[in-house]
């Protein structure tokens, strides 16, 4: 069934681009339409087999796989649930029940975002892919297709946005469709593929208000940035501090002072950023995920206690004995680096052999 709902997601998704091809631009034919939605999907294929065959010796590996896991989780409780799934999937639902449904407690991803961030942005994309397992019989394909054509629908309102600013408007267009991080990234089980769906609906938003198109354009706005803040905050504050300032520039014809003060302002308010508390510090932010990087760069074992996220050295993983993607056992008596949910240093922390099991983040 799987196969049948990508087959049908292709065709759906093909039908739907011709017809956005007139709103998008006349000149773009159907047949480059055609060709742009095979790009995205190859690289959705591709993203799937380097996360599944190449890192995950077979099955699927990282975020990825937590987003589905827990989505998966989300999505069975809905089936039994309908009304407490409703209240989860808008926001109004108790997040207790979490710890006190027996379904809900195997989530991973969902209750690790309560970290001290200035809100969760996992649980964005983990309700989404709950909704899609409602029709994509588990099949990590159908996922990753739904998530590609968000970002080309993204991607067609950036460039339906922009077009009018560019001399080669065809070489734009293939551009964002070709450009490696953003076909890679965006055609996956990820946080970007939604990112650059909500770029677009942005820029969609503030093209309306160029044309004076008010009530539509504000919708677009308030809608993407709903997206943006919930999905990737430290973008999210980015955009609502530029936003006001193009609107400016638009309505007063960028003259000299507003062409001056533009980078000055720009500056003042990344600077003020740094300093703010670390719910909104955008250079805090940055720095944690370069943290993240470099521990993904060194290697390791990485799993979650209670309240604590640990890491130990990668060459230390025969102290621990994995009985699935999901869980492990430490085996030995292991010297690693440890953190609080909800602060951000690693401390050193020693872990002893015993016969409970954590969940597995990242090996």
């Amino acid at each position: 069934m799987g196969i049948l709902m990508y087959s049908l997601i292709v065709a759906m998704m093909l039908l739907g681009i011709w017809k956005l091809r007139p709103f998008a631009d006349p000149i773009l034919s159907r047949r480059g339409f055609t060709i742009a939605w095979g790009i995205k999907i190859i690289y959705s294929l591709l993203f799937l087999f380097i996360f599944c065959d190449f890192y995950g010796q077979g099955q699927l590996y990282g975020d990825a796989d937590n987003f589905m896991k827990d989505s998966a989780f989300l999505n069975e409780y809905g089936r039994s649930h309908p009304l407490e799934f409703l209240k989860i999937m808008t926001g109004w639902g108790d997040s207790s029940i979490y710890f006190e449904d027996p379904i809900l407690q195997k989530t991973n991803l969902w209750s690790y975002g309560e970290n001290g961030d200035l809100m969760n942005d996992n649980r964005l994309i983990i309700r989404l892919n709950a909704i899609i397992h409602f029709f994509s019989f588990g099949s990590i394909y159908v996922h990753a297709l739904v998530m590609s054509a968000l970002s080309f629908c993204g991607i067609i309102l950036i460039y339906k946005s922009l077009n009018r600013f560019i001399a080669n408007k065809k070489i734009f267009f293939y551009a964002l469709i070709l450009f490696p991080s953003i076909g890679f990234w965006g055609s996956g089980i990820t946080k970007e593929a939604l990112l650059i769906f909500a770029i677009g609906l942005f820029s969609f938003g503030i093209y309306k208000w160029g044309k004076g198109q008010w009530k539509s354009g504000l919708i677009l706005l308030i809608v993407s940035l709903f997206f943006l803040l919930l999905n990737k905050p430290h973008v999210g504050l980015i955009v609502i501090g530029i936003s006001p300032l193009l609107i400016l520039g638009k309505f007063s014809d960028w003259t000299k002072w507003i062409r001056i003060s533009f980078p000055i302002i720009m500056v003042l308010i990344l600077v003020r950023f740094t300093y703010t508390p670390s719910h909104f510090n955008l250079l805090d932010k940055v720095s944690y995920k370069q943290k993240d990087l470099i521990n993904m760069g060194k290697g390791g074992v990485f799993f979650i206690t209670d309240s604590t996220f640990c890491a130990f050295d990668y060459a230390d993983l025969d102290h621990f004995k994995r009985f699935s993607s999901d869980s492990l056992q430490v085996l030995e008596t292991s010297t690693g680096e440890a953190k609080l949910f909800g602060n951000h240093p690693f401390h050193p922390f020693t872990i002893h052999a015993s016969s409970q099991t954590y969940a597995v983040y990242l090996i």
